[in-house]
């Protein structure tokens, strides 16, 4: 059995929502198309964009956005909303830039910013499914004594004098090469 949607209230749902979040009052929806692929798109040249019902949402990974939904199931009407509200997202940078696309930063970020938002907004059983990047363990610094430190500097000091007698070593048999050279030059007379 094949489910019809009301594609017109999804696109003006979706645009209603933009338009409070971004404060847009003079900006006209732009067009839709449906396509049954399962895939999505903002089409710059057209001013118009793609979506289509699908039964999975899935997101960027952005480190920025700090979550992201690798792939969950969820009903294809919910997937039909976030996809639309994402490309809508692109036709408002778009906007942002007078639709010159030269100057248009096509962002995911906010892209996803706007799907996750919706979702906690409108899905919240799909917002649960999120998953965050994992944070960063600080190390914590071990509290090094005076003479530890001290100990730790001359085995460092060691090391570079050792490096720098053999570099030094190496320089003068290199010295020594050159002179032996030049004195032969000067012996044959080249």
């Amino acid at each position: 059995m094949t489910t019809t949607f009301d594609y017109e209230k999804i696109s003006d749902y979706c645009w209603s929502w933009l338009c409070k979040k971004y404060n847009i009052v003079d900006l006209i929806k732009p067009k839709y198309k449906v396509t049954y692929n399962q895939s999505g798109g903002y089409y710059q040249d057209k001013k118009e964009i793609q979506f289509s019902s699908r039964n999975f949402w899935v997101t960027y990974k952005r480190k920025n956005v700090k979550m992201y939904v690798p792939m969950i199931e969820c009903k294809p009407e919910e997937g039909m909303y976030l996809m639309c509200l994402h490309e809508m997202t692109h036709y408002i940078q778009h906007a942002r830039n007078n639709f010159n696309t030269s100057k248009t930063v096509f962002s995911e970020i906010e892209t996803t910013q706007n799907e996750i938002e919706f979702a906690k907004e409108h899905y919240p059983h799909l917002y649960k499914k999120l998953l965050k990047f994992p944070q960063k363990k600080i190390k914590e610094k071990k509290v090094i004594t005076i003479d530890e430190n001290i100990i730790k500097l001359e085995e460092k000091r060691k090391k570079l004098l050792s490096k720098y007698k053999r570099m030094f070593n190496r320089i003068k048999k290199l010295d020594s090469t050159i002179k032996r050279l030049e004195k032969r030059k000067m012996k044959n007379g080249n």
